[in-house]
């Protein structure tokens, strides 16, 4: 059994991560044929596939250092001028990717926030 380990996005841990998912869609284009069934419809596979991981989890203030500068770590990930980062899942496997969003949820008092991560695998342009 594979020991697993805390989830990480460059130098940040993402500590309180409770579920990674991977979703991976074709870019295809339906073409339809005028006044033809569905089953005539001509489909294009002309775009390449896309992978998405996202990550959920929450911070609290838990000895690891405070909440809120683990939720500005993770806020800090989304520039207008990114570079590729390395993500390392609970497996230790690794893909290159770029942040897509980051999403945070304060739960008042301030004590506890939940987060979302979103990120696409890729080579940078």
């Amino acid at each position: 059994m594979a020991t697993l380990q805390i989830p990480e996005i460059g130098s940040v841990t993402l500590y309180g991560c409770n579920s990674i998912s991977y979703d991976e869609s074709a870019n295809i284009i339906p073409l339809p044929m005028p006044t033809g069934d569905s089953s005539e419809t001509e489909v294009f596979d002309m775009l390449g596939v896309v992978r998405t991981v996202s990550a959920n989890g929450s911070f609290a203030d838990d000895g690891n250092g405070t909440a809120q500068a683990k939720a500005n770590a993770l806020l800090a990930l989304t520039t207008g001028d990114q570079a590729l980062i390395v993500f390392t899942d609970q497996f230790g496997d690794s893909l290159t990717v770029m942040v897509s969003s980051v999403s945070i949820v304060w739960d008042l008092p301030g004590f506890q926030c939940t987060w979302s991560l979103k990120m696409v695998r890729g080579t940078a342009i």
